[in-house]
């Protein structure tokens, strides 16, 4: 019955060429748009969500209301705002902050290869948060020290080809050098975090140029800042707590306008 079948569809197949070519070239092409935007869709919703904790991870982000521009979102707040939320705020687990100083030159002084790439600052706490891997080095203690950095896998290549990266030196036309502390494996392409150089915190700490000016900072929007809250806790409310630190602690002269929110991390590519 079914080679009956097949014969008379080949038959009319075969008798209307032109008709048929039109029919499963459309049938194809309708086909393959299908798939296309069912991985694009399925790429979009699944952003971030890689994280074991991503549905506890939020980004404080600064609402700001004036004439000129109207209602502004900043994905960046100040200096005091990661450290208020996770040592005195109920329901707040940990926090992460990061600082982009643009970008810079990273270099090998062996051999004198060099790339340029941004520059950031990061607390060793994201690996706390983050479902972020070091495909070399020990997570725990990687960012812990002044001048050390982690590269990603693919730069610590360009950087020292097979040799092992490990206890290594770059350079930075910052004027720092830095220990390679460990080598992240690939971040998956739907992050909207995204690194190459990972330099410790404290080796910002460490710079000369750091004072009571920048440890007073309640009111800019520079620091990168992620929490990741207890099961439970109002976002709401740790973004109208963290709002009224900065309005309270903010010097008189860097005065804090608009308010805090927590945007969660699902929510930050969209």
């Amino acid at each position: 019955m079914y080679k009956n079948y097949f014969n008379i569809a080949f038959r009319n197949l075969t008798r209307h060429k032109m008709y048929s070519f039109l029919n499963i070239i459309g049938l194809g092409f309708g086909i393959t748009c299908f798939l296309l935007i069912a991985l694009f869709a399925i790429d979009e919703m699944t952003f971030d969500r890689f994280h074991d904790r991503a549905d506890d991870i939020y980004r404080v982000v600064q609402q700001l209301q004036t004439p000129e521009e109207g209602e502004q979102y900043f994905g960046a707040v100040s200096y005091n705002i990661s450290d208020a939320a996770r040592d005195e705020i109920p329901g707040v687990d940990n926090s992460v902050k990061m600082l982009t100083w643009g970008r810079a030159v990273i270099s090998n002084p062996e051999n004198q290869k060099e790339f340029f790439h941004p520059f950031l600052t990061v607390e060793s706490s994201i690996f706390d948060i983050f479902n972020f891997s070091l495909k070399q080095g020990d997570q725990r203690t990687a960012l812990s020290d002044p001048n050390t950095v982690v590269l990603s896998e693919e730069l610590a290549m360009k950087l020292f080809g097979d040799e092992d990266p490990l206890g290594q030196t770059v350079k930075s036309d910052r004027g720092m050098d830095l220990k390679v502390t460990g080598v992240l494996e690939d971040i998956p392409h739907n992050s909207h975090l995204q690194f190459e150089v990972m330099i410790s915190h404290l080796t910002f700490e460490s710079q000369p140029g750091i004072d009571d000016r920048v440890r007073a900072d309640w009111s800019s929007q520079n620091w990168f800042t992620y929490l990741t809250l207890d099961k439970g806790t109002d976002p709401n409310k740790v973004g109208q707590q963290l709002t009224s630190f900065a309005k309270t602690r903010a010097r008189d002269d860097r005065i804090f306008e608009g308010r805090l929110e927590l945007q969660p991390l699902k929510d930050v590519h969209f």
